[in-house]
């Protein structure tokens, strides 16, 4: 039986097991369990049976710290922006501190990305984060709508632009 690291199979039959290992000729240096968030505007979802490898392990790794409250984390207290909290605080009722918020959030998540890339030495481009954006679309008690995008130092983008030009 495989262990728990064991989690998938490429198409040439190399195991990823490990991080910062090569696999199928590629070497991954992050990983995870995968979020897909379908284009056509279906919810996201966990798929545990896929894994999401480089890029998009660092901006799952990016939503989460959006969505995190600031030294909430106990195992990195470094963890996490202040958005949540200023939800809570009804600091954002309306769209000038919600936009100052978000963008703040965002740069907040940019540089605590950097800092772990820095702490991993983390040196593939690809792996590396430039720009994050972040715009609440809608709120209510029970949660935040929002849009982001991602953009690594070699330009790849995931996520959608911001309609919102802060």
């Amino acid at each position: 039986m495989a262990s728990a690291e064991s989690i998938q199979e490429c198409p040439t039959g190399a195991l990823l097991t490990h991080y910062n290992q090569e696999i199928c000729g590629t070497k991954i240096m992050r990983k995870g369990i995968k979020i897909d968030f379908p284009e056509n505007n279906a919810p996201a979802y966990i798929d545990f049976s896929a894994v999401a490898l480089g890029f998009e392990a660092v901006t799952q790794n990016a939503m989460v710290n959006l969505g995190t409250r600031m030294g909430s984390d106990h195992i990195d207290e470094e963890r996490g922006t202040t958005l949540l909290e200023a939800a809570t605080l009804g600091s954002l009722l309306d769209a000038g501190e919600q936009e100052h918020a978000a963008a703040y959030a965002a740069e907040q998540t940019r540089l605590y990305l950097r800092d772990q890339e820095d702490a991993e030495n983390i040196q593939d481009n690809d792996e590396r984060i430039a720009e994050v954006g972040l715009e609440v679309k809608d709120m209510d008690l029970k949660k935040i709508v929002f849009n982001a995008f991602f953009v690594n130092v070699n330009g790849k983008q995931i996520g959608q632009p911001l309609t919102t030009v802060l």
